[in-house]
């Protein structure tokens, strides 16, 4: 009985865990003035975001993963490409002193600050 409380218990866990990671999700909308990243404006904020980039027409894994490692930076990073599935995963710092009071909103303003320079980091690898 109580190896089924506890498989149960863990299996709940787990889901919670995994349900949390599905919901989290960013946008990427390509434009001729840039490439917009964004977290969906309804959405909870968390550290953990996938990002679908099959809108963006890379030749090969080694120049989507220059592009995103190109975005790094102390309160971004990028990692886990899955160039097959078009994703990958969006790390964001919201424990940095810098960013610890920012929203969904104030995150969105600082990616659409950065919109033109994703598009010139694209353009230039590609």
């Amino acid at each position: 009985m109580k190896k089924t409380i506890y498989l149960l218990f863990m299996l709940s866990f787990i889901w919670f865990l995994c349900a949390g990671e599905a919901k989290a999700q960013m946008i990427l909308n390509p434009s001729a003035s840039g490439i917009e990243i964004k977290i969906e404006p309804a959405s909870t904020l968390t550290s953990s975001y996938t990002l679908n980039f099959s809108g963006l027409d890379f030749p090969n894994s080694d120049k989507a993963d220059l592009f995103f490692r190109i975005l790094n930076n102390n309160i971004v990073k990028c990692s886990d490409l899955n160039f097959e599935a078009k994703t990958i995963r969006i790390t964001l710092n919201i424990t940095c002193s810098d960013t610890t009071a920012w929203t969904v909103a104030t995150w969105n303003a600082y990616f659409e600050e950065r919109n033109s320079t994703h598009l010139a980091y694209y353009n230039s690898i590609l």
